[in-house]
């Protein structure tokens, strides 16, 4: 099941609630959903780690404008 479908299935459970009113002990079990839903989009939103440069074609300037890791160079001492 994708992250799609468990949406699609919570916003279903979510459906016959939503009418009520938000002081309807009825009603509670919405904010849980509400918050699994939220929960469910911000995985989504956030790629995974090691994909985010892969979106970006190889010749694009944030790629190759990117510093290598590694020691600063030492500045020379103005004579």
């Amino acid at each position: 099941m994708t992250i799609e479908d468990k949406i699609a299935a919570l916003l279903a459970e979510a459906e016959p609630l939503r009418g009520l009113d938000h002081d309807d002990p009825k009603a509670a079990p919405l904010a849980g959903i509400v918050d699994r839903i939220n929960e469910l989009r911000a995985i989504q939103a956030k790629p995974p780690q090691g994909e985010i440069l892969m979106l970006l074609p190889a010749d694009d300037p944030m790629v190759v404008a990117r510093r290598k890791p590694g020691p600063k160079p030492k500045q020379k001492d103005a004579e």
